[in-house]
Order: C-alpha cells, then sequence, then structure tokens
C-alpha cells in the first residue's frame, strides 16, 4: 500500500481525562498545528472534570462549576477536534469479579 503524502497523519486520543486531553494538548503544542497532522479527542462526556479538587466541591468550598470545563471549548481553543461518543450499556464489558473470603 503506497502512503499518499497530500494525506495528513491521523492521531486518536481515546478519552479526556487528565492522560488524554493533555496528550492531544501537547501534541498539537509540538507539532506547531501543522496542517499535515490532525488530532482527534474521543470522548463519551462533554466536560473535563478537575478530580484532584472534587473534595473541595464535596465539603463545600468551592462550586462545582469551578472544576468542570466543557472539553468543547479546551479543545478547539487549541485547534483540536472533539468527538462525543455514546457507548450502549450492552456493549460495555464489565471486569470478573472474585471474592476472597
Amino acid at each position: 500500500m503506497a502512503s499518499d503524502s497530500n494525506q495528513p497523519k491521523r492521531v486518536l486520543i481515546l478519552g479526556s481525562d487528565f492522560g488524554g486531553l493533555y496528550t492531544a494538548l501537547h501534541l498539537e503544542k509540538k507539532l506547531g498545528r501543522e496542517a499535515a497532522v490532525e488530532i482527534t479527542l474521543v470522548n463519551r462526556e462533554n466536560f473535563f472534570l478537575f478530580t484532584p479538587m472534587l473534595h473541595e466541591v464535596a465539603a463545600g468550598d468551592l462550586d462545582l462549576t469551578h472544576i468542570v470545563n466543557p472539553t468543547e471549548i479546551l479543545v478547539e481553543t487549541a485547534g483540536l477536534s472533539s468527538i462525543r461518543i455514546t457507548v450502549p450499556a450492552s456493549l460495555v464489558r464489565t471486569p470478573a469479579r472474585s471474592h476472597r473470603l
């Protein structure tokens, strides 16, 4: 299969928690918005939850709106594309659980 030099390289990142979101932002910064690279972030939620501060929300010291950011705004500001997917529960495999007494 011959590679077409006009086709952009594509990077697909699954999940937009800390790892996925910061990987996408880092790649975009490193690659300098090259036209030859498309970075797409796929997630089932449309927001980023800053979990390290979740305990402050539970304690009432901080409002939830301070630790939740729409993924689309974070991604579009960086020049990336974002896709929100929904996976039916019937397709999600749960890990087998074992219990020891």
